[in-house]
């Protein structure tokens, strides 16, 4: 087995009909994922044959990012999505910042993705129509001719052709067995026929008559799953001049938006969104349900309001679900939409009709125009609470002045970051401007969140070995792609989390995170609250301030040198922590991986830097100090709090772990360290 292969425990090979009933909602989500997956990669398998010449006799093939860029005059930002997309499948290996290595590239996929071009020219709804056919015709036929390496490299070949059909199964909304069979009368004897074929094959259909079996019929009522990655049709039919050619120029037409089907993108993102929607609402409705209702919002502004669904939503549960909708007479509740869009704001009206509302026109990147705004028309800001879903990573990018801790910020978390980010040309972003931006960003948000705090939703990339290990149970693969493409700027949950904490902005204990069962999380629900101090990562600046804290928790044999933290922002820069106010530091919270901790092996607290492993699967704190003045604040609990946060959205931890002495250790006690570990622990 190569570097390049991972075993996993998948049911996408067994048969529809052979799964347990426990085990169907998993196979028809990696169903569905291979499938939009697939979708993404197709045209980027047939722009890397345009650029690569593959040796039949398997001998090594390694490109050099910047060279291939400037000798084939290609935007770096879609050629970068490009690899990072095959980098998820393990086809491609980055060997450092300029080579990688394309060895293992599937050639059978790549000479197949030649014959997609026009498949992609199909527009949304003309699948069955005659002049079609024969381009449907041609591309199964070229699939049928293909060997497939797994049943995953199957569904991406035929995913240009399955997504369409699978949305037009969804929008007969029958849902009855004969589905199919109806449909199929629409297409050509050669294309039916290889359809049949295979959707007997995969479990979807009866072998006699065709009729759709369990699988088949759960797949196509979730198929509309499928309708966001296929609403970017536009910008994936012309991926070749996004790589070669004009960027800017697909993403403009006449009509408007010339790279997405935005009506289907709504439809289909409100579908996909549901659950987490519900979330969203859970949060604010703990605000309405305490009993001084006077000390509750007045106002709801949804910035990035939409159709105004979210707002009728949380108005609707606030009337029926809490204390205060009983008494809305006497305490108004006003719902706020706010939108760049002025289509939108009048979809928001519609949908708000008869309910107490306002709406404006406003910028996410300008939050203090939105305050202006309020003030002016007779709306306190600081009785307002702000709620907003899946809109951050879709701000237009702006350059900001950079500050120390920003960029310090922004230094540590590039050396790890593998997104990609485009500007409206096609060019990479640098992840350091990218993530100085995103700190920028949510300080300038900082100013307006009030006591009532911010309630959003956002969704985020993961680190492509996370990605790659739940390739088929996430949608990582080609949500980063299709978002990466369109210019919107995903980052991973943790970086998220810690730029808002810089700004004063910390989430709740409530904090919602899924995929629930997994352990890698790309959708997270915060109720942030705004703080009067902030938490940032320890710098070498910071070391005697630091040092100070444990003055007067340890003597002075116990306390942490210099040159301890030094080494831990060297090493794990990005799991030290410090909280300042205005005054200066005022806590501080170490932290290091590590493979294991024993009571039966201990280590002394000046040498535990030993136990240190980048790769480790526990997260060891090695420390936490307060300044005396703050220890009745709550800075304690707010850290725990944090780096349990931090540490799960981060992923790759199994779990927290620290075991030291306390202030009841005093040297010369006793030398018994498991004595110690397990004096107070119940026998």
């Amino acid at each position: 087995m190569n570097d390049y292969e991972k075993p996993r425990t998948r049911l996408l090979g067994l048969p529809a009909q052979h799964l347990a009933k426990n085990n169907k909602d998993h196979y028809m989500l990696e169903v569905i994922n291979a499938i939009a997956h697939g979708y993404v990669t197709v045209p980027m398998c047939r722009a890397i044959s345009n650029l690569v010449q593959f040796d039949k006799g398997g001998s090594s093939v390694v490109i050099t990012f910047d060279k291939l860029v400037e000798n084939c005059s290609i935007n770096n930002g879609p050629f970068r999505v490009m690899l990072n997309t095959f980098l998820h499948y393990g086809w491609v290996k980055q060997i450092d910042s300029d080579q990688w290595d394309l060895s293992h590239f599937p050639v059978s996929l790549m000479n197949l993705a030649q014959a997609s071009t026009h498949v992609y020219q199909v527009q949304p709804g003309s699948l069955a129509y005659d002049h079609s056919q024969e381009i449907l015709l041609q591309y199964l036929q070229k699939c049928q001719s293909v060997v497939f390496h797994d049943a995953y490299q199957e569904y991406t070949a035929y995913a240009p052709v399955l997504i369409q059909l699978l949305l037009k199964l969804f929008e007969l909304r029958h849902y009855q067995k004969d589905t199919f069979n109806k449909l199929l009368q629409a297409f050509s004897p050669g294309v039916a026929e290889i359809l049949q074929e295979n959707f007997v094959k995969w479990g979807w259909v009866t072998t006699k008559d065709y009729h759709l079996t369990s699988a088949g019929l759960y797949l196509v009522k979730h198929a509309f799953s499928l309708g966001t990655v296929f609403s970017y049709q536009p910008m994936f039919a012309h991926f070749h001049e996004m790589l070669f050619g004009n960027f800017a120029g697909v993403f403009h037409s006449d009509s408007g938006e010339g790279h997405v089907d935005r009506h289907l993108n709504v439809q289909a993102s409100g579908f996909q969104h549901k659950r987490y929607f519900k979330s969203l609402v859970d949060q604010v409705l703990k605000l309405f349900d305490s009993q001084d209702l006077s000390a509750q919002p007045a106002y709801v502004v949804d910035m990035g309001c939409g159709d105004g669904e979210l707002l009728k939503t949380v108005y609707q549960n606030v009337l029926s679900s809490t204390a205060r909708g009983n008494q809305l007479s006497e305490y108004p509740l006003t719902l706020v939409g706010v939108d760049y869009n002025e289509a939108a704001l009048q979809e928001t009206e519609k949908t708000l009709k008869g309910l107490p509302f306002k709406v404006f026109r406003g910028d996410i990147n300008d939050p203090n125009a939105l305050k202006s705004d309020l003030i002016a028309a007779g709306i306190d800001p600081s009785q307002a609470l702000h709620v907003r879903s899946f809109l951050d990573h879709n701000r237009p990018f702006q350059v900001f002045p950079p500050t120390r801790h920003g960029s310090y910020f922004a230094e540590v978390y590039a050396q790890s970051c593998e997104f990609a980010s485009l500007d409206h040309s096609g060019a990479l972003i640098p992840s350091r401007e990218m993530l100085c931006n995103l700190v920028m960003y949510l300080q300038q948000w900082s100013g307006l969140i009030n006591q009532h705090g911010l309630v959003l939703s956002e969704v985020h990339t993961l680190p492509v070995a996370s990605a790659r290990e739940f390739l088929y149970d996430i949608e990582n693969c080609h949500f980063d792609a299709y978002h990466a493409l369109s210019c919107q700027y995903l980052v991973r949950p943790e970086v998220f989390l810690l730029s808002a904490a810089m700004n004063g902005l910390f989430s709740d204990a409530g904090m919602c995170s899924y995929p629930e069962l997994l352990p890698v999380k790309r959708i997270v629900c915060h109720h942030f609250r705004k703080q009067d101090f902030r938490l940032r990562l320890v710098t070498r600046e910071d070391i005697p301030d630091v040092l100070s804290l444990e003055k007067t928790h340890w003597q002075e044999s116990l306390r942490t040198t210099d040159q301890m933290v030094s080494d831990r922002i060297s090493l794990f820069p990005e799991g030290q922590f410090v909280i300042e106010s205005r005054q200066g530091v005022i806590g501080v919270l170490y932290s290091q991986p590590i493979n294991g901790l024993s009571i039966e092996h201990p280590v002394r607290f000046d040498n535990v830097a030993s136990l240190f492993n980048r790769a480790g699967k526990e997260l060891q704190l090695l420390g936490l100090f307060v300044h005396p003045d703050y220890l009745d604040a709550g800075i304690g609990e707010l850290l725990i709090r944090f780096i349990n946060q931090w540490a799960m959205l981060r992923g790759g931890f199994d779990r927290i772990v620290g075991i030291s002495r306390c202030h009841d250790s005093h040297e010369g006690k006793s030398n018994n360290y498991k004595s110690y570990a397990l004096a107070d622990q119940p026998q």
